[in-house]
């Protein structure tokens, strides 16, 4: 037993010895020459791969948020809406100078500012694609609600957003 030890010592040590000393390999210049490209254009690729790679998490993670934002918002603004149902009837807000009192008038605009502005907030997001898709339903309610007062303050807005929403519930009435 105590030779086989010795022997796997005197292995070992040997095994330690020659990796001291350094392996010379003749490579061909051509091959060489190419080593050296790759080892001097790989770490500007691989740092251009995880720039892309970056950019295109940090784009769908603001996408995300920008929607978990919006259906936050959303959801606010329903169940504010849900206490203040007058001013949700179009037949009321079509003609909502003559229909509301003064204090309800006050209450009505401000509405009428929270829906629109949620609207604007989509359209300058850049969500015009979603807004004509996914948000429809919020653009009819919210946009066709209350076209009387958009209309009465278009000034308010951005005339782009303001032609955009017009020209959609034209269309779509």
């Amino acid at each position: 037993m105590r030779s086989f030890t010795a022997t796997l010592f005197v292995l070992a040590a040997n095994a330690v010895h020659a990796a001291e000393r350094p392996i010379i390999v003749n490579v061909p210049s051509p091959a060489r020459d190419w080593v050296s490209y790759v080892t001097t254009l790989l770490p500007p690729f691989l740092t251009l791969g995880a720039l892309i790679v970056g950019i295109v998490t940090l784009r769908n993670t603001i996408r995300q948020w920008r929607w978990t934002y919006f259906t936050k918002e959303w959801s606010t603004l329903m169940q504010l809406l849900a206490t203040k149902v007058s001013f949700m009837d179009p037949d009321c807000t079509a003609d909502y100078k003559n229909k509301f009192e003064k204090t309800q008038q006050i209450e009505y605009e401000i509405v009428a500012r929270l829906c629109i502005g949620y609207l604007d907030d989509l359209w300058f997001l850049g969500s015009e694609k979603e807004m004509l898709t996914w948000f429809r339903g919020s653009m009819r309610l919210f946009g066709g609600t209350h076209r009387a007062w958009l209309r009465d303050n278009s000034k308010s807005y951005d005339p782009r957003f303001y032609k955009f929403l017009d020209s959609w519930l034209t269309r779509n009435a």
